[in-house]
């Protein structure tokens, strides 16, 4: 039997705009099942702003984008 291979997965946030503001996870995982607790902060560690972003996550060549909103 042969075992899953690896695949690269992306999860990183961006503003309306689409500026990236923090990449949470971009690695090589297993299958399976992970979860992600972005902490409302950008890549420099200030808070981000109670607005609209999006979040892209990506497993190998495929990819998907989801709106949401933070308030603070």
């Amino acid at each position: 039997m042969n075992s899953p291979s690896p695949v690269m997965f992306r999860f990183a946030i961006f503003d309306i705009l689409g500026r990236e503001m923090a990449t949470l996870v971009d690695q090589l995982q297993y299958p399976g099942e992970y979860s992600v607790v972005w902490g409302g902060k950008q890549e420099g560690g200030e808070k981000a702003a109670t607005g609209v972003y999006l979040v892209r996550f990506s497993v190998g060549n495929q990819s998907q984008t989801k709106k949401f909103l933070l308030l603070r």
